[in-house]
């Protein structure tokens, strides 16, 4: 029975639609909970729910909803993190497909570039990804901290001020299309400009 319900995952999986499907109902699913938890916490209906989650994640932030609250604004902080990566893992699995083509007819084609090299700018690329996040949560939390002191705020207050407010999402994606472009003194330069 176990070797047959393996199979049966192995097939779905092996399907070309698989990831589409997958990264719909994670959407879903992400969708209803905010519209849950948002109609709990702050009594909105569905369509003010749907417009705030949209221009959150987006990062748009136009602020004509904002959550009432420290439980509500700590939910938003952790809501918008996950759907902004959650957002970037699909955009960054596309880009890495249609960049992994580009790389193979490359290899072939023109340099014939080993796959050890292939592999180490891959890597490189992804410590870049990664310092940058680093860079960009510590960022958001300093902010936090300078505007819990200065606006007499409390922390999860100013996190999410920061958050919401420094076009992170933007920079986030700049980041991750750079980092898969561009190699050198990316990483300095775009610290410097955050900052």
């Amino acid at each position: 029975m176990k070797a047959k319900v393996e199979e049966c995952i192995r097939a779905i999986r092996a399907h070309p639609r698989y990831k589409t499907l997958r990264n719909l109902t994670i959407l879903f699913l992400y969708v209803v909970v905010g519209c849950a938890v948002y109609g709990e916490l702050e009594g909105w209906n569905i369509a003010t729910t749907l417009s705030f989650i949209v221009v959150t994640v987006t990062t748009v932030g136009y602020g004509y909803h904002t959550p009432g609250d420290d439980n509500s604004r700590l939910f938003t902080i952790f809501y918008i993190i996950f759907g902004l990566c959650f957002v970037f893992a699909m955009v960054m699995g596309f880009l890495q497909n249609q960049i992994s083509l580009l790389s193979n007819a490359l290899a072939k084609n023109l340099m014939q570039t080993s796959a050890e090299k292939i592999g180490a700018d891959y890597q490189k690329n992804r410590r870049m990804v990664i310092y940058n996040l680093i860079a960009i949560a510590l960022t958001v939390l300093f902010g936090g901290v300078v505007l819990m002191y200065m606006e007499d705020w409390s922390f999860i207050q100013g996190v999410y001020f920061a958050l919401c407010t420094s076009s992170v999402g933007v920079y986030v994606w700049y980041v991750m299309c750079m980092c898969l472009i561009c190699k050198d003194m990316y990483m300095v330069y775009n610290n410097i400009t955050l900052s």
